[in-house]
């Protein structure tokens, strides 16, 4: 690697201070290049390690319970995530109308509590 060291009396716009940045720049691409061929030539074995492994660490329940591998469960926040993606917007209206006022006296209550205690702090 080309260490550059700044000296008092040449500016970095010199063709020289170019020059090395340049060659650095260029060493640097090689170096990329050159780390992208190993990922290229590790990949395959990873892919089969990570296969092997999967495989492995889920056999007892494939074993026991072959129909949970094409099974599908849906996790609380995946099916209200769903919900809201298929929800029409007049209904949105509505839900979020419906708990508006409950949403504003619990900020007023909060902002009041919050104030309350600051000023018993100051106090």
């Amino acid at each position: 690697m080309i260490v550059i060291e700044a000296k008092p009396d040449v500016e970095q716009s010199t063709p020289q201070a170019c020059h090395l940045c340049y060659d650095d720049c260029l060493h640097m691409s090689v170096v990329c290049r050159r780390m992208a061929l190993c990922n290229l030539l590790v990949s395959p074995f990873l892919m089969v390690f990570l296969l092997i492994y999967f495989f492995l660490r889920n056999a007892e329940k494939f074993y026991h319970h072959p129909s949970s591998i094409g099974a599908r469960r849906w996790s609380g926040l995946a099916f209200w995530r769903m919900r809201e993606f298929n929800e029409l917007p007049h209904y949105i209206r509505h839900r979020s109308a419906a708990h508006a006022n409950t949403a504003l006296s619990f900020k007023c209550r909060l902002i009041l509590s919050v104030s309350i205690s600051l000023i018993d702090v100051i106090m």
